[in-house]
């Protein structure tokens, strides 16, 4: 269909889509604002920018420096990072994948289990614990040191901290059963990893 302009400044004939790339400048359309205003009209339509959801920033870490415990007190699994976000609205996505070994102390028990923790600002016994898990073996009968128990253990929450200070996050362990030793990344072997994500409010 040819294109054809009359004279009450009308267009027939253009079909969607058909002109050239770069034709229309933002400066070009009718806004509620400014032409950088995030509502564009067109026609009766207004079409507003979505608010909220977006990824603001990441932050990594990771450990493969072995360290113990073998005390029901929590100790660190070495395992932590540290984010500061950019609103008090933000909320925190944090994601933890640990490496950890449990085996028995020489001494007969049932059972090899142990407690993890996930904590903001400081490890289970100082900060602020968000997440808590129980991995290892429960079991009967009497062992001394065998089986070692590897474990591959996860955290994932989505935080609220509230501030735009300086925020950190870690990964603590302690036991759960009376007769065992705890290793986090034993042998310097594996690796633990940590991701922070903060994701606009």
């Amino acid at each position: 269909m040819p294109i054809s302009f009359n004279g009450n400044g009308t267009i027939t004939g253009l079909v969607a889509g058909g002109l050239p790339d770069g034709t229309v400048q933002l400066a070009d359309l009718a806004t509620t604002g400014t032409a950088s205003s995030s509502t564009f009209l067109r026609g009766d339509a207004a079409f507003a920018a979505a608010g909220g959801g977006k990824l603001l920033q990441v932050v990594t870490a990771d450990t493969s420096t072995q360290t113990s415990n073998s005390a029901y007190v929590p100790a660190t699994t070495g395992l932590t990072a540290s984010i500061t976000p950019s609103a008090t609205s933000s909320k925190i996505l944090v994601c933890t994948s640990s490496n950890i070994n449990i085996l028995g102390d020489g001494t007969s028990s049932s059972g090899r289990q142990i407690y993890l923790w996930l904590s903001r600002n400081g490890i289970h016994n100082t900060g602020t614990t968000i997440q808590a898990i129980r991995i290892g073996i429960s079991a009967g009968g009497s062992f001394t040191t065998a089986p070692e128990n590897n474990e591959q253990a996860s955290f994932s929450y989505l935080d609220s901290p509230n501030t735009t200070s300086a925020t950190s996050y870690h990964v603590s362990f302690g036991k759960y059963d009376n007769n065992c030793v705890m290793y986090a990344q034993k042998g310097g072997a594996y690796k633990s990893t940590i991701v922070l994500m903060e994701i606009e409010g």
